[in-house]
């Protein structure tokens, strides 16, 4: 499900209008429920949807339309989640248009598929239950982006016809080399060569797409890392965004719940019982609802992802540890207590001692 819209910027992009330049979407996906709530979102916002169920559908609709922007889904057998289908779509596309903008939906927790999906060419991806405000900015950003570079591959094809020949200068300008049958026009092919404005933008234009692609692997991957240690840990961990909404824990935090992550994704804190660890004073001692008898340390922690603010809710059960404190401070009682008795016991016969002493003194 996705998540609330009342933060995302709502405000029709200047090409999201209906009209020949109206940005078209694809969305592929095999759940139909999926499929209404990103038409529900993108449609009054001007962009025209079309939604296929299948890898077939979707290979259907690029074969007879072009789009702005593509967003597929990775898993369509069920219960599959290898994500196989959708790597094998992207490639498919990435192959036949290079300058294609793909943006893959993938579960939360599954950062490793996502990074394979960059690595193919993907442009960026979306993690289900997604943030409304992060997917209108990523399908924003990547239908801008993809005009860019159809406008910049009209220019460069319109230049060609007016730059068929080449010179090239070998010591003395001998010979000259005919580049009007062949070159590429892909964009990413077209080598600068002196004065020519347009190739030096094109080389330009790739480097900088070539360069945020890969800060956005790397940043994927660094996130990949961290979900694994995390996992690792063996302590309650849950990550909750600003409006208190579970977006993140780890299998410690699971078995707490006694629930599986896609039973606990997307639900508030209140709803799990954990409003007080949200609330309380950072490092704080309390006991939840769902767990009579147990106490917890709460240690809170905040961090941004995608821009956002989330807080980190990590809980250490000490309840153990005040149990052995607490059989400890009463073992230490008694011995106090045992050692009192024995005082007094000493003092009682002595007492009887020094009276038996003075009873036969008279």
């Amino acid at each position: 499900m996705p998540a609330s819209a009342k933060s995302a910027d709502l405000t029709p992009p200047a090409f999201a209008k209906s009209g020949p330049h109206q940005a078209r979407i694809l969305i592929a996906d095999d759940q139909q429920h999926i499929l209404d709530a990103m038409e529900f979102l993108l449609k009054p916002l001007g962009y025209k949807v079309d939604a296929v169920r299948s890898p077939v559908l979707a290979r259907e609709a690029l074969a007879t339309a072009s789009y702005d922007a593509v967003l597929i889904d990775l898993n369509y057998t069920r219960d599959t989640t290898s994500g196989q289908e959708g790597l094998d779509l992207l490639s498919e596309i990435v192959g036949l248009d290079g300058t294609q903008a793909v943006i893959v939906m993938t579960a939360w927790g599954n950062v490793e598929l996502a990074v394979e999906a960059m690595r193919r060419g993907a442009r960026d991806f979306i993690q289900k239950p997604w943030e409304n405000e992060r997917l209108l900015s990523i399908v924003r950003t990547q239908v801008e982006l993809h005009r860019a570079l159809q406008e910049a591959e009209r220019l460069a094809a319109a230049s060609e016809g007016a730059m068929r020949v080449m010179v090239s200068r070998t010591g003395d300008m001998e010979g000259a080399v005919a580049i009007n049958s062949g070159l590429p026009s892909v964009l990413s092919s077209r080598l600068a060569v002196p004065d020519d404005a347009l190739g030096e933008l094109s080389q330009e234009v790739n480097a900088l797409a070539d360069l945020l692609s890969r800060h956005r692997t790397g940043a994927i991957e660094a996130t990949a890392l961290l979900q694994r240690v995390v996992e690792e840990v063996d302590i309650p961990i849950f990550a909750f965004d600003p409006g208190g909404t579970l977006r993140l824990v780890n299998s410690a935090g699971e078995k707490l719940r006694q629930q599986g992550s896609s039973h606990l994704l997307g639900k508030t804190a209140s709803e799990l019982g954990l409003q007080s660890s949200l609330s309380c004073e950072n490092e704080a001692l309390l006991s939840l609802p769902f767990m009579s008898g147990a106490r917890w340390v709460v240690r809170r922690s905040s961090f941004r992802q995608q821009g956002i603010p989330h807080t980190l809710v990590v809980l250490s059960d000490v309840s153990r540890a005040l149990r052995e404190e607490e059989l400890s401070a009463w073992q230490r009682l008694i011995r106090v207590i045992g050692h009192e008795l024995n005082i007094l016991k000493a003092e009682t016969f002595l007492a009887g001692i020094v009276s038996s002493y003075y009873e036969d003194a008279r």
